[in-house]
């Protein structure tokens, strides 16, 4: 099961580990607040899941926005990429045939995989780099 921990759930040796990488990697006055915060045990750890889809459509079944994507919040655009997924299936089950729905189905995966694929490759690229790794 994943969860946020609570400041007492992570361990002594990750906020010794944190106060030096804040240190090391933030200027004042960011390395002043991160420091201040670790120092307090005002700290929440979030895990941060991400998919990166191979396909969107299956026969009839077709997932939209984070059932399809699931970009780190980082990327601030989940939102808006559900919504142009919506967007995208209401255009495709408008122009559906009712004997190849299936078939109509995938101009929408056609339309939104490439997008979906670059929100979430963007996010862990992004990731990534503020990590320093």
């Amino acid at each position: 099961m994943q969860r946020s921990l609570r400041p007492a759930d992570i361990p002594e040796e990750t906020y010794a580990e944190l106060a030096t990488e804040a240190g090391r990697r933030w200027p004042t006055p960011w390395g002043d607040a991160i420091a201040d915060s670790i120092a307090r045990r005002a700290v929440t750890a979030t895990p941060i899941s991400e998919y990166l889809p191979d396909r969107l459509v299956a026969g009839r079944l077709v997932l939209v926005g984070d059932a399809a994507h699931v970009p780190t919040p980082m990327t601030g655009r989940g939102f808006a990429a559900s919504l142009a997924d919506g967007q995208a299936l209401a255009g495709a089950v408008a122009r559906a045939r009712a004997d190849h729905v299936p078939d109509d189905l995938l101009a929408y995966q056609r339309q939104r995989l490439g997008p979906a694929r670059a929100l979430v490759q963007s996010g862990q690229s992004f990731s990534r780099s503020f990590a320093g790794r």
